[in-house]
């Protein structure tokens, strides 16, 4: 007599697929938590967008095996406050320069510049800020003197927006300078003026949220 196995039944779970679904509730309850809890859950929230939209970026340029940047615009040129974000391809300028001007943003087969990730503002009042707020120096790609031009809205108007660009391999192309570029997360409440700007970050910057990006590797990292 032939013994014919018995098929096994799989429509159930396994235990590592319950493990897998518990941390990701658990992950998202701890989101959900962190946003509701005022100001400072809007810096972490901020933090976390900030290190996302970084990654977007240096992903784009390793799948592209080419150049992408995180840019940062202010909302309103005149108020100073870097609080929108978006992630734009680049490539190298054909009349190359030193810095920033080495790149040029990367145009469609239509001629038009699109971002890869579209402009977002930061949540609240909450921006990013280098070493000229907060009461401590923090080198930040932000405090570069150089700006990239890029388009702000579909009706092609520009912007002066820093950057931080990655290369193909992940690691950071601009700014050049120093291992880490820090983006520090400040918040400004009722701001009108770049001087009054900076004197309200100071004032709230000690214990912010830092976002953190290794020069060669172009790891990211949050930091309290």
């Amino acid at each position: 007599m032939t013994l014919v196995p018995r098929p096994i039944d799989r429509s159930g779970f396994t235990l590592t697929e319950m493990l897998v679904v518990a941390a990701l509730v658990g992950i998202l309850l701890t989101m959900v938590l962190v946003s509701a809890k005022g100001p400072a859950g809007a810096d972490r929230t901020a933090a976390n967008q900030v290190a996302a939209m970084l990654d977007r970026a240096r992903a784009r340029a390793i799948a592209a095996g080419g150049l992408a940047a995180f840019a940062v615009a202010s909302a309103d040129a005149r108020d100073g406050a870097w609080r929108r974000v978006a992630v734009f391809d680049v490539e190298e300028s054909p009349s190359p320069g030193e810095g920033v001007k080495r790149f040029q943003p990367k145009t469609t087969g239509d001629g038009r510049i699109e971002p890869v990730a579209p402009w977002v503002d930061l949540p609240g009042d909450v921006i990013l800020f280098g070493k000229n707020a907060g009461g401590a120096p923090v080198e930040s790609f932000v405090d570069a003197p150089e700006s990239l031009r890029v388009p702000m809205a579909r009706d092609g108007s520009e912007v002066e927006a820093k950057v931080l660009i990655f290369d193909g391999e992940g690691g950071v192309a601009y700014p050049e300078s120093k291992p880490l570029r820090v983006v520090r997360i400040g918040r400004a409440e009722g701001y009108g003026t770049e001087t009054e700007l900076l004197g309200k970050v100071r004032e709230t910057a000690a214990n912010q949220p830092a976002v953190t990006v290794e020069r060669f590797t172009g790891r990211i990292h949050i930091e309290n």
